[in-house]
């Protein structure tokens, strides 16, 4: 039985992109990778990040803190001494929980933002963050319509505001020729 192998971002990153378009089969550790990556910057640098959904009930709190509850993730990436994330008010926080259950929010390392309501960030400053991980950007569900990649462009615009340096990841398990980045991106399937 051989060892398992998942997917790594190493390679891809030693090519200074604004854009990653990762696309792959399910659970071979893409998002886990690039959780990892976002959230050792947050830590280690001061870059922060903004999570991204198409829709707004795919982002709650909830959802939110299960995404980022994947076994190992804080084990395997030492983010001592913060034990989970936690989202509030679409705040994403690094903390820590007591042996009571009692959380405690650390550390501003995110931001959860929704296509869906894009309108609704226009005005809004997301200070020192540099990377978007658009997760789910391929659907099977649909889409926001034909302006879906302009929503998304004003979207990163708005959040990113001419930063120097930063990254959009976006992240695909399905493949969809008739997916709208393909075509407003020239990539050819």
């Amino acid at each position: 039985m051989g060892k398992e192998k998942y997917y790594s971002s190493k390679k891809l990153r030693k090519v200074n992109c604004n854009y990653y378009i990762i696309i792959g089969q399910k659970s071979n550790g893409k998002s886990f990778d690039i959780k990892s990556l976002l959230l050792k910057e947050a830590i280690e640098q001061g870059r922060n990040f903004a999570y991204m959904r198409r829709w707004a009930h795919d982002r709650t709190a909830n959802k939110v803190e299960k995404y980022f509850s994947d076994e190992g993730l804080f084990a395997v990436n030492d983010f001592k001494p913060y034990t989970e994330v936690q989202c509030y008010t679409d705040n994403i926080y690094l903390g820590t929980r007591d042996d009571k259950g009692k959380q405690t929010r650390d550390k501003l390392v995110g931001y959860s933002v929704a296509l869906s309501s894009e309108t609704h960030h226009a005005s809004l400053a997301y200070p020192k963050v540099y990377n978007i991980l658009f997760e789910e950007f391929i659907t099977d569900s649909g889409y926001l319509g034909q302006e879906e990649v302009t929503i998304f462009n004003r979207l990163a615009s708005t959040i990113l505001r001419r930063r120097p340096d930063t990254h959009i990841y976006m992240i695909g398990n399905t493949i969809n020729r008739f997916c709208p980045y393909f075509s407003e991106f020239n990539i050819n399937i």
